[in-house]
Formats: C-alpha cells, structure tokens, sequence
C-alpha cells in the first residue's frame, strides 16, 4: 500500500523500462481515480530519476494529449520521488515486435508512428530516447508518444553528443551521440531511431545484432560503422522502394537522412497508397515529394572567404617549413566560428589528411585530458572508415611502429587495438586518467603525432570552444608548442 494525499493506493507493475519502473495505483475504496506511476527501480537512481521528471515536466505545457502522455506532477513519497500520470490504458509498441510484419498491418501503425514524431517535432524538440517502449497503443489502436525524459529543444545548446548513459536502449540510438564525430544530435536523430523501428517491424529482428553482454560503446560502435542488410533482402515480400527509405533513416550521417518527419510521412503515405493499388512501390525519388510550408535557412558559409584562406595558407606553411604552427579563431559568441572549422574540415579532407577535432562541452572541464582524447579518438575512429586501401595502410604502419604505440597508448585510445584485431572499443570510467601522470600523457600523444602526420599530409588538430579545455590538456599543448621551433625529423613523419 502507499499513501498518496490521504488515499492509499495497492500497486502493480506494469512496465519497465531501464531504470525507471511503472506501476498502476489502485486507490483501495475505489472513490479516487486510478494513477499510473513512474518511480526509480532503486535509491540508487533517484537522483537521476528526479532529474530526468523534472526534465518531462518541464515540456509539460506543449505536449498535446492528441499525441502524447503527459504527466501530471511530480511528489516525493518516503523522500523517493514519483512522476504521476493520469491513469492511461496502452502497451507499448513492444508487443508488435515480435515477427515480419505484413505490410497491411504495418503501413497503417508506422503511419502513426511517424505522425506522432512529426506533431512532437513541430513543437520544436528532440526526444532523444525514441524507441518500442517510447510509443503506448490503446485499443483504438491509437497511438501515444512517451517518456520525455531526455527530451531537449531544438533551441539548446547540445550538450549530448557524448554517449547518455540515462538512454533507455542502445540498440535505436543514432550514431551522433558519440563524442568520436561533430554531428549533432538533433530531430534527425529521432528519425534515425524510428528508421530502427521501421526495420525491427518489417524484418523482425534489429539492423545491428549484438549479444546482451554489449556494452553502450559496442553499440555506439556499430551504429557508426555497421551497415545493416537491406530489408528486401531478409523479407522478400518488401518492395525495394520501401526497403530505401528506411535505409535513408539509417543512414550514418544526419545529412543524409530524411530532413523532417514530415517528408518521411510523405514518402510513406505514397508508399501504402502504391502498395494497395498495385501489390507494389513504384520507385521515386525519396525526399522530395514534401512541400514544407516552413522557412529553410541554407546551410553555407557566406563572406569567410579570407579566413578560409587564410586557414589553407597556415596548413601549406606546415608542410613546406615541417613546424607546428598554432591557429586561433577569435569572435564573439554566435558569430560562425563553428561553421568556419567545419568548413575547413570538409575541405580539407578531400586531400587525405587526418584530423584529430573535438568540441569542448563546458561540463567536462574537470575530466583530464579528456579533450585531447575526445580529438585523438575522433581522427582513429575516421581510420576505420577509410577506403580498403587506406585502411591496411595505416593499419599495417600501427602493426610495425609499436615503438610509437605503448601499452599506456592502447588503454587510452582501445581504438588502436582494433585496427589490429576489431576488439570493441571505448572508455567507460574516465576517473582512470587521474592516474596517468603528464609526462606519461604528453609521451603518447606526441607518438601518436608521429604516427599519424607525414611529409605531405600533416596531422591536423582542431579543437573547437579550446577555452572550456581542461588544465592538463592545455599543459600538454603549451609543451608541444614550446618545442616547435625544432623541425620534424623522419620519426616525426
């Protein structure tokens, strides 16, 4: 029994999902209303929970009962606390993952699905946390969107790119939650998560397939590098048409998915029409049947043309003097000066350089070289999607410069290793680099340096927001450019 406002409540569970259990509240003399309840599986995650409900209450106000669980407030009971919902009677959309689909059953609830995440988009977030578990289906077959936990809005600065420990499951999480890419994590990321749904109901079984002894790093890894069969060819009654546009949702950069859920609603309601006349999708061009009747601001660089420039003109001096040089990007705060490196960046790799480049999130200021490791793990993990060729390359140039890859290297960057044996990788207790002292630090980095830069193609480091940098990080770097007057002799190449 528990006690709610003087009216004690029986409880069952119903559902749960990660560290957060959901019960129905029975009030015991049947005058009160039933209550559904959201509270965390231990003390343990409390803290956590009551972050993440004050996160969901938060967006109470623009989330539409149309389309959404909305919950009503948030209590503490016995100092635990407890998100209250009015009572809802729904499963989640788990029920229906259990086998391929028949495409007229699908149509209709991935219709839905999609619809739903568009009315949420439009009120300007992201959700974050998109999958099975997130849908509730009444026996109306309505369909609801849940578990605003992690929801953020579009207006935010982004402060997830890095793995969020609090997601429900990493099996539908998008690729840019890393901290090893640039990307954002934005309303394309729901639709990367939706495109997982999409393929689980039509084939029955998820695009990446891991044991349950994965960690969240196995995962991450695979959703950056893995590229899932195409439905078509697991369910041969897909038609190919439909088979590309959940592989669209899929695909690993958010420019290249689908740009709103608007357009991917579009695509499929063309799709079922199709399907229904005709047994069969006829093929067309996906994206572009959608009109928004919104603004689009283009995403270029205008009048930075000096800059640019001026930022090639600095990399051909690194080649032909064999110097470190330091570049620094001033400007107040809004003024572009992301959208210049990422500019530089897109540029430049066109001519085979390597890049080492992380952004620097003002609330890990306190983690020790974690900035430099962040940029170093970003120019590994881009090793690993290089062409056949390139990939042996610097794959056999590790295998025969142990002298330039330590043990100390290896427990930093696990990346390292699987260029050799595709061990999974990632760091998962960061506490650990307290231990490593400065001079070990500086040691590895300054081999990776010359392992990774050549004569023609130097290593390129670029760090954006660097005045959020940590105190060794930038020790480290003031060190480095101390001695950059000496040239690179060949170990360095």
């Amino acid at each position: 029994m528990l006690k709610i406002n003087d009216h004690y409540y029986s409880l069952k569970t119903i559902r749960q999902i990660s560290t957060t259990v959901f019960y129905r509240a029975t009030p015991k003399d049947n005058k009160q209303p039933c209550l559904i309840l959201a509270k965390a599986i231990s003390s343990k995650f409390e803290k956590a929970a009551t972050l993440k409900f004050k996160n969901e209450l938060k967006y109470n106000k623009v989330i539409s009962e149309n389309w959404g669980i909305k919950a009503k407030q948030l209590i503490l009971i016995n100092d635990a606390p407890y998100l209250v919902f009015d009572d809802y009677y729904a499963d989640t959309l788990e029920w229906l993952m259990k086998g391929q689909l028949e495409l007229a059953k699908f149509f209709p609830i991935a219709l839905k699905l999609v619809s739903t995440i568009k009315h949420f988009h439009q009120c300007g977030l992201v959700h974050q946390d998109i999958n099975p578990s997130s849908f509730l289906i009444d026996n109306q077959d309505n369909v609801y969107l849940s578990n605003f936990f992690l929801v953020k809005s579009t207006s935010e600065r982004d402060s997830s790119n890095k793995l969020n420990n609090h997601t429900s499951n990493f099996a539908y999480i998008s690729p840019e939650h890393s901290c090893l890419t640039s990307d954002k994590t934005d309303q394309r990321s729901d639709l990367y998560s939706l495109g997982v749904i999409l393929y689980e109901l039509l084939t029955g079984r998820l695009p990446i397939q891991l044991n349950e002894s994965a960690s969240p790093n196995d995962w991450l890894h695979c959703h950056q590098l893995s590229q899932p069969r195409p439905i078509h060819t697991i369910n041969l009654n897909i038609p190919i048409t439909l088979s590309k546009l959940v592989s669209k949702l899929l695909e690993k950069q958010p420019s290249s998915r689908y740009k709103t859920a608007g357009m991917v609603e579009s695509d499929l309601l063309f799709c079922s029409i199709n399907w229904h006349e005709k047994a069969d999708v006829t093929a067309f061009p996906l994206g572009e049947n959608y009109h928004s009747n919104g603004l689009t601001i283009p995403d270029t660089l205008f009048q930075r043309e000096y800059e640019i420039e001026k930022m090639h003109s600095s990399l051909e001096s690194v080649r032909l003097k064999q110097k470190l040089i330091l570049l620094q990007v001033y400007g107040l705060s809004g003024i572009g000066k992301s959208k210049l490196l990422e500019c530089f960046m897109t540029n430049i790799s066109f001519n085979g350089s390597l890049i080492a480049y992380t952004k620097i999130e003002s609330y890990i200021t306190n983690i020790p070289y974690l900035g430099l490791i962040n940029a170093f793990r970003y120019a590994v993990k881009k090793l690993t999607t290089k062409t056949k060729y390139e990939y042996s390359y610097w794959s056999k140039k590790i295998n025969t410069s142990q002298n330039l890859v330590s043990n100390n290297s290896k427990k930093i960057f696990p990346e390292l290793s699987y260029l050799n044996d595709h061990n999974s990788c990632g760091i998962e207790n960061f506490q650990s680099l307290h231990l490593l002292k400065p001079h070990e630090f500086e040691e590895v980095i300054r081999n990776l340096i010359a392992l990774f830069s050549t004569a023609i193609r130097p290593l390129i480091l670029i760090i954006d927001d660097a005045h959020n940098l940590d105190k060794m990080s930038i020790a480290i770097l003031n060190s480095l450019l101390k001695k950059s007057s000496s040239t690179f002799n060949d170990h360095n190449k």
